[in-house]
């Protein structure tokens, strides 16, 4: 059975955890991957992250008797996450997972065949991202961080991304409307055939000079 691979990606708080609820009596939800050893610290923190994001895209491994596959968080989230943060704190893990370890950054196999970013509302993300993180100390919940995101994040789509993307705008729609729209797109979607190229370490390292 040839299975369709649909990862969902945006800010916190955007709405995707809540979409992919109701999209689960459709297609197999892979939900979000979160916890990390906490012996792990640095480099190999993030390193850890795209190993398992890259583990979980891949079809072979689901017992499912559906032919689509949709993501919460890809590891487009962990790749733009890394780069936002080193610019925070002025550290440099992204570069050196892309010099150490790009054999994990750069194979399309590893990227869902489509990419569904919901972009944010400008008015009522933050709101819920301050609700949902009250603690003034979380990355989430600043206004800095989000900014840096959505610009990242939106570029990294646009200009890096191996695979097909949509984007599919926030404001003004409820999640009836978002679930139709997204459910919509999903049912049409046909991947192309043709293999995808490389990602260069090279394109990668632009990402940081948008920031």
């Amino acid at each position: 059975m040839q299975v369709k691979t649909i990862g969902f990606e945006g800010v916190s708080c955007v709405g995707k955890t809540t979409l992919l609820e109701r999209l689960n009596d459709y297609f197999e939800i892979v939900p979000e991957f979160t916890e990390v050893p906490k012996h792990l610290k640095g480099v190999e923190k993030h390193k850890y992250f795209l190993e398992k994001n890259h583990a979980s895209l891949m079809p072979e491994g689901f017992d499912s008797d559906k032919d689509i596959l949709c993501f919460d968080r890809t590891i487009i989230s962990t790749i733009v996450y890394t780069s936002v943060l080193d610019k925070l704190n002025n550290t440099n893990y992204f570069t050196q997972l892309v010099e150490e370890f790009s054999e994990l950054l750069v194979y399309p196999k590893y990227y869902p065949q489509l990419i569904i970013l919901l972009n944010i509302d400008q008015v009522n993300t933050p709101t819920r991202i301050e609700n949902k993180f009250n603690n003034l100390g979380s990355d989430w919940n600043n206004s800095q961080f989000l900014n840096l995101f959505d610009r990242s994040i939106n570029y990294f789509i646009k200009n890096i991304l191996p695979s097909e993307y949509v984007i599919v705008e926030t404001s003004g729609k409820d999640i009836n409307q978002l679930f139709e729209e997204c459910r919509s797109l999903i049912d049409t979607f046909e991947p192309k055939q043709n293999a995808f190229e490389l990602v260069s370490p090279e394109l990668l390292l632009t990402l940081e000079e948008i920031i």
